[in-house]
């Protein structure tokens, strides 16, 4: 909290105005990067569609939450919510967030990887984190987490039954050659569905 007041009275006098304004968008930008949000999300799909399941499932639903929340935490406990958007890095994150959330999800459509397209799918449900967050520190903030909690759930689920529906068809991760993969494995794919429509 002390280091919140003196972040606050400087940004408040235009003391520093430039360096914490610099040092708001670094900070942003470093974990923007490391949680995939658009643009930065290309390295997503190759990541976690050529990982085995489990690690696809806690990169995606948990590690990428992790930089997301130390964002919380910078933006709470640090820089204080009245200069975090009153600097308008939130506006940044707002665009971007539904630039990610038409773009992951073209990518997530366009794909006939199994896996690459959970993973684009990732990059649309980072970027309603972000959207959400980039409206408000209240309500924003609070849909941002709700997002969260759901994401960590679902996602390990998605990768993991689509591993499932995988193996049951001989290795296969084009959807092409999973045709039938319900079938074959019908609780994997009851899972599946659930957790997909989870995701809309």
């Amino acid at each position: 909290p002390n280091l919140r007041e003196s972040v606050a009275a400087l940004w408040a006098n235009g003391e520093y105005r430039l360096p914490l304004l610099a040092s708001i968008c670094l900070i942003s930008l470093g974990i923007a990067i490391k949680s995939g949000l658009f643009p930065f999300h290309f390295w997503m799909a190759d990541t976690y569609g050529e990982a085995i399941p489990t690690s696809s499932g806690i990169l995606s639903g948990l590690v990428s939450k992790g930089y997301i929340f130390f964002l919380l935490k910078v933006v709470f406990d640090v820089f204080g919510t009245d200069v975090f958007y009153g600097s308008g890095i939130n506006n940044v994150f707002y665009f971007l967030g539904a630039l990610g959330i038409i773009f992951g999800s073209i990518g997530a459509v366009k794909e006939n990887h199994i896996f690459r397209m959970c993973a684009y799918s990732s990059a649309a449900q980072i970027g309603y984190i972000y959207f959400a967050f980039g409206i408000s520190p209240t309500v924003g903030v609070v849909a941002s987490l709700y997002q969260i909690f759901n994401h960590s759930f679902t996602k390990p689920a998605l990768f993991l039954t689509s591993y499932r529906l995988s193996k049951v068809s001989g290795g296969a991760k084009k959807f092409k050659n999973i045709e039938g993969a319900g079938k074959r494995d019908p609780f994997s794919s009851a899972v599946f569905t659930i957790e997909a429509l989870s995701m809309i």
